[in-house]
């Protein structure tokens, strides 16, 4: 049966947290829920060592490895997060760079559900759904 990781960037409890619980409660039992506010994660250095290194480990010693080892496990990962000035949180925007490590994206499949205060025509959605279209496309894997 297929695992799915949700991964929010609020650094607030609130809207966003509803709503990731509400949707790990529709998808059901194999849904883990992971809050990146509840973890040590720093930013992408951009120093190349996981490029370098035999495991593609990062250097930074944090807890990123905790959620690579969810991120391993699960087939679809659904990424949540408030708006915060044209784009998702620093801190989801943190863990998105961190992905520079991480090689095992063959099958994966993203979704990204976000949430603001502007009205869905407005430009914010539009650049954030170009921005995951590039991303995705450069990883090879799914957008849905």
């Amino acid at each position: 049966m297929k695992k799915t990781l949700i991964v929010t960037g609020s650094p607030r409890r609130g809207t966003t947290d509803a709503l990731a619980e509400e949707v790990k409660r529709l998808i059901g039992e194999n849904c883990t829920l992971m809050r990146v506010r509840d973890y040590k994660v720093g930013p992408c250095f951009g120093c190349d060592a996981c490029h370098r290194n035999e495991n593609h480990a990062c250097v930074q010693r944090d807890d990123f490895p905790i959620i690579l080892e969810k991120l391993r496990e699960a087939d679809t990962l659904i990424l949540m997060s408030p708006i915060y000035y044209w784009g998702v949180t620093a801190q989801l925007k943190c863990f998105i760079d961190r992905f520079y490590s991480f090689k095992e994206w063959k099958g994966k499949e993203l979704k990204v559900i976000v949430n603001g205060g502007a009205e869905t025509t407005d430009v914010e959605y539009e650049l954030l759904r170009r921005q995951f279209e590039e991303m995705t496309s450069f990883l090879g894997i799914k957008l849905t």
